[in-house]
């Protein structure tokens, strides 16, 4: 009973948002393998994930740089357990590495940022939809996640500038050799 419970709980959720067929969903825990499994049972075929990802050593030294400008000291022991880096990374490496690995299409921040209409182009191909025309140079921040940013106590968390453009994060000047080594290793899709 419960899938039909799930599927048609869903299907009314949606309903009341969006009359489109297709539904992009920006949860972050699309990418946990028991989520596919469970979207799976739900609706009989397997779901299209997007995960942006980044060399682990620029998240890493973009995080040092923002609790630096809070004026706060960043422990990567302390300040990357839990859901800020370690569950989502496990949960993603898990389903990366699991017989799902087809429901997933990684986009790597310096591919996007250096040919965005391509990328984004090839995420359309990947979703099975037709290819929109984006304006790359409106994008502009989601005002909900200044909310985020206020719970983890770090203002300019998602502050992002208008456009596509790179951020400046240089790993060598931020990081030890010790860390950035030890990073550089946690990027597995690489």
């Amino acid at each position: 009973m419960r899938v039909p419970y799930l599927r048609k709980l869903t299907d009314l959720y949606y309903s009341h948002i969006t009359d489109s067929s297709v539904v992009i969903d920006e949860a972050r825990n699309w990418h946990c393998v028991t989520n596919v499994e469970m979207y799976i049972k739900i609706f009989g075929k397997r779901p299209k994930i997007i995960c942006p990802v980044r060399d682990v050593e620029e998240i890493m030294a973009s995080f040092v740089k923002v609790f630096e400008r809070n004026n706060l000291e960043w422990d990567y022991e302390k300040d990357a357990v839990g859901e800020t880096f370690e569950k989502p990374y496990l949960q993603l490496r898990d389903l990366y590495n699991s017989k799902y690995r087809d429901c997933l299409m990684l986009v790597e921040y310096n591919n996007l940022t250096d040919d965005p209409h391509k990328v984004l182009n090839s995420i359309y191909d990947f979703i099975e939809q037709p290819v929109y025309n984006h304006d790359l140079n409106s994008v502009e921040s989601n005002k909900s996640y200044k909310q985020v940013d206020g719970i983890y106590n770090l203002a300019g968390l998602h502050e992002i500038k208008s456009g596509v453009t790179k951020s400046i994060t240089d790993p060598s000047i931020i990081l030890s050799n010790e860390q950035r080594c030890k990073f550089e290793e946690l990027s597995f899709w690489q």
